[in-house]
This record gives C-alpha cells, sequence and structure tokens, in this order.
C-alpha cells in the first residue's frame, strides 16, 4: 500500500512538473555558478541564446572569474581560434548537465570535495568547454601527416604534462570500466588513425590536462592563492577527472555480432568488446561522471537540430524526472522533427545502463 501511494505522488509530482529545455536552463534554482561573483552572466546568455558571440562572451567571462583569464590562448592554433564556433552546443552542454546533475540526484555519486567544498560545477565546466575542440583536427587528418602516433601529437602541440594512467590511478578510484578505457587510449588512438581520423576526444582530453597544468603552476607561482582562488598541486586530481572523462567519452565499444569486431580483434581492442566478460556499460552508480557526460552529450539538441535556431529547439523539447525516469517530449506547437532525437535516445541503450521506450512523440528514458 505505501509503494503504491508513493507511487501515486510520483506520477502527480511528474505531472505537475514539465517545463520545456529553455525555461529550466533560466531557472536559477539550478546551482551553475560555481564561482557565484557575476549573476549577470547567465541572464545575459539567456536572452541571446542565439547569438554565437554571446555564448563566447559568456565563456570568456566565466574562464575569467577562475582565473584563467588567458585560457582563450589555449584555442588559438596557428592564427585561428578554434572551438567557439561550437560555443551553443558547449554551453548547452553544460547548462543541461547541471540540471540533470541535480535532477537525477547525481550529488550523492559525484563528489569532487575540496576542503568540504563541492567542485562538480568546476570540473564539469572544464569538461563541457573542451569536449569537442579537437574536432576541427579530426576533420582535417590530412593537414597534420606528421601525427602518427600518441607521441607525435605530444611533440606537433608541444605537450609537456602528459596525461598518463599511470597518475590517473594514483589520484582517483577507477572503476573496472573506466580502468579497461584507460589502458586503451593509446591502441585506440592508433586505431582510429588507421580509419583516417586523429580521435578529437583523445586529443582534446590530453591537450587539457596540459594546459591547466601549465596554468596552475604558472598562478601558484605568484602564490598559493592568487585572485582569490586556490592553485595547490591537489587540483591536478580534478584536471585529470576531467581530461579522461573527454578522451574517453568517443571510444566506441562494439557487441559479439558488430561488423566492426574483426577490426577490433586486428587492433587488440578486445577489452572494447561488449561480450560480457570484459567492459560493461557506463552505470550511473559505477562511473556516474562518465555517465552524465555520455547521456548529455548524445541529447544535447542544439546540435541534433543544428539547422534550426537554438532558441527554438530548447523551447519545444519538454521534459520530466521522476525518480530515476526521465521523460522528453515533442512540444505541442514543435516543428522538429522528433524522430532524429528518438534515434540519438535509443543509441544509448547499446552503451549506456538505461533503457529507452519511445511512444508517439516522446522518449522515456529509465536509469537502470
Amino acid at each position: 500500500m505505501a509503494k503504491e501511494l508513493q507511487r501515486s505522488v510520483n506520477i502527480l509530482y511528474k505531472e505537475k512538473f514539465v517545463d520545456n529545455l529553455f525555461k529550466m536552463i533560466k531557472d536559477s534554482k539550478y546551482e551553475w555558478d560555481y564561482y557565484a561573483r557575476d549573476k549577470g552572466i547567465k541572464e545575459n546568455l539567456c536572452k541571446n541564446w542565439d547569438c554565437e558571440k554571446k555564448h563566447m562572451s559568456f565563456i570568456k567571462k566565466y574562464l575569467t572569474v577562475a582565473g584563467k583569464n588567458k585560457a582563450v590562448s589555449m584555442f588559438r592554433v596557428g592564427k585561428k581560434l578554434q572551438n567557439f564556433e561550437r560555443a551553443i552546443h558547449t554551453n548547452s552542454v553544460y547548462f543541461l548537465g547541471c540540471i540533470f546533475y541535480e535532477k537525477l540526484g547525481m550529488k550523492d555519486k559525484i563528489k569532487f570535495i575540496r576542503d568540504n567544498h563541492d567542485e562538480f560545477h568546476f570540473v564539469w565546466f572544464l569538461t563541457s568547454l573542451v569536449h569537442d575542440f579537437m574536432y576541427f583536427i579530426e576533420k582535417n587528418k590530412k593537414e597534420y601527416p606528421e601525427i602518427c602516433s600518441i607521441e607525435s601529437f605530444y611533440a606537433h602541440f608541444k605537450i609537456s604534462n602528459k596525461l598518463n594512467k599511470y597518475s590517473y590511478e594514483l589520484l582517483c578510484n577507477l572503476s573496472c570500466n573506466e580502468k579497461i578505457l584507460v589502458n586503451n587510449i593509446e591502441k585506440y588512438f592508433i586505431f582510429r588513425l588507421k580509419e583516417g581520423k586523429i580521435d578529437h576526444g583523445i586529443t582534446a582530453g590530453i591537450y587539457l590536462y596540459n594546459y591547466l597544468v601549465k596554468n596552475r603552476e604558472k598562478m601558484k607561482g605568484e602564490g598559493e592563492v592568487n585572485n582569490n582562488l586556490y592553485w595547490g598541486k591537489d587540483l591536478e586530481k580534478f584536471y585529470a577527472i576531467a581530461s579522461y572523462a573527454i578522451a574517453t567519452h568517443n571510444m566506441w565499444r562494439v557487441k559479439e555480432n558488430d561488423k566492426d569486431v574483426k577490426k577490433y580483434k586486428e587492433n587488440r581492442l578486445c577489452d572494447l568488446i561488449l561480450d560480457g566478460k570484459g567492459i560493461k556499460k557506463l552505470s550511473i552508480e559505477k562511473e556516474p561522471f562518465s555517465f552524465l557526460l555520455a547521456l548529455i552529450d548524445t541529447l544535447e539538441p542544439t546540435k541534433i537540430y543544428d539547422c534550426c535556431k537554438p532558441k527554438y529547439v530548447l523551447e519545444n523539447i519538454d521534459i520530466q524526472f521522476c525518480e530515476k525516469e526521465i521523460t522528453i517530449k515533442n512540444g505541442e506547437e514543435s516543428k522538429l522533427d522528433f524522430e532524429k532525437l528518438e534515434k540519438r535516445a535509443k543509441e544509448m541503450e547499446s552503451w549506456l545502463d538505461l533503457s529507452v521506450k519511445l511512444n508517439n512523440n516522446e522518449i522515456i528514458i529509465s536509469v537502470n
């Protein structure tokens, strides 16, 4: 009886709280601002969601408040400024991740604590900002013929602080899945090179870690506390968490009956075959941070509907949360091709520990 009563309460709660994504992003109750120093940034951003320059301005301001005011130079390769061409997707991933983090009760699962301070929003912002940064190099491999290994990538981009599995294992408690992914980064990088691509996830994770460590050392050289921010070496643990989540977010797993299984075996990637013996689907319990990045990056709608105005997209997708169930609906007046989002959502079942049901312009995601 008690369970049935609770179920009824949950249903009523679910029906009562229905918002579109844009409204939820604007809602001030979601504690997205790690630094809480410039409350005007978010309002200005949301009023100009379709303006790429406003999104760039938000990123620059946030980095300045974070003591990384020269971080924009991190995105300059040669004379060209990279990544900010995807600033809207970057910010959408950031804000939606903050919402899902709270609504799915992930505060108890993702614990990035330093001196009794929760570092989640800090780590999540770095992850969102850089996760697709190296996509330009993946699209244009012919322009980088000298890159034929991870070491040659280090040399080309002058990477002096190497992100490696040994330091990461000392700093963080890895799940079995995470260890498998980390231990296969170099082999997967070579595999992608043979396929004609320089993996944007692996390279972005390596690139971010190098920049953050250099920036920390520079700022600490001016004092342990600089610009009212802490710059101790223990921050590198959080840099590693963000960088490894990025480095592994594009490493695809295959099933035993998949057409690519033969290639995986030939390239010594048997650990990435979902056969019940090695790697498993990412779980919200065991790999919550990587799970969140995979979930949000897959569902983020402004990238899926990149032919539409971002604000229109976010205003026309409704979402409800009820315990571990997420319901996504096409808005009543929406002209979006909802099948595109349905297809992306259904694909997640192959590598995330969740189930997806599709029902008449409605997606129901049950997190296991």
